[in-house]
C-alpha cells in the first residue's frame, strides 16, 4: 500500500464550466422569476402558478449546488478517507471522515442519465468504495456513451484499488 495521501476531484469539468452553468441556471431563475411581476398585481407564489414556481425553484437550486466542489482524501496511513464539499472549490461546507476498514471492494456502479424515445444515450460511471453491508459510496463520475467502457474510470478504480488495498469489483448495471 502506498504511504501517501491521494486525492481525487468528483468533477473533472473545470471550475468555469461549473460556474458558467451556474450563471445560466441563475439567469433562468432569475428570468422565470421577472415573468410574474406585473405591475399593478402582486406577485405571489399561489396554486394557480405552483409548477412555474416548482421549476424556478429547481433552476435556483441547480444554480448554488453547481457552486459546490467535492474532493476525496484517501490516506493509506491512517486508514482513513474525507470527503470534502466545499463552495466555491476553497470555504469548507461538509466534510465526512470513513474508516477505509469499514470498506470490502472497489467497485464501479454504471446509470442511465440520458434516454432518447426509449433508447438510451448515455451513461454514468460511478467510482467508489463499497461497505460489506452493501452501501455503495461514490468517490467520481465519468460520462460515458451508453453501454461503453471508459478508460480514465477504469484508471481512477485503479488508483483506488492501490491507495485502499481493498479489491476489485467488476462494474455492475
Amino acid at each position: 500500500m502506498s504511504s501517501t495521501v491521494t486525492s481525487i476531484k468528483w468533477d473533472s469539468r473545470p471550475l468555469a464550466y461549473r460556474y458558467g452553468l451556474s450563471a445560466l441556471a441563475g439567469a433562468a431563475a432569475l428570468m422565470g422569476r421577472l415573468a410574474f411581476i406585473t405591475p399593478g398585481k402582486p406577485s405571489v407564489f399561489n396554486a394557480e402558478n405552483a409548477p412555474m414556481s416548482l421549476i424556478i425553484a429547481l433552476f435556483s437550486l441547480a444554480s448554488i449546488l453547481l457552486l459546490f466542489g467535492r474532493e476525496t482524501h484517501i490516506d493509506s496511513t491512517s486508514g482513513s478517507m474525507v470527503q470534502e464539499w466545499r463552495l466555491f472549490d476553497r470555504l469548507l461546507m461538509v466534510r465526512r471522515r470513513y474508516r477505509l476498514s469499514d470498506f470490502a471492494e472497489v467497485a464501479m456502479k454504471r446509470q442511465c442519465f440520458s434516454n432518447d424515445g426509449g433508447r438510451r444515450t448515455g451513461d454514468i460511471l460511478l467510482v467508489g468504495l463499497r461497505r460489506a453491508s452493501g452501501k455503495f459510496v461514490p468517490v467520481c463520475y465519468f460520462n460515458t456513451p451508453a453501454d461503453s467502457a471508459s478508460l480514465e474510470a477504469e484508471q481512477t478504480a485503479q488508483s483506488l484499488v492501490v491507495a485502499t488495498g481493498l479489491p476489485r469489483k467488476a462494474t455492475e448495471l
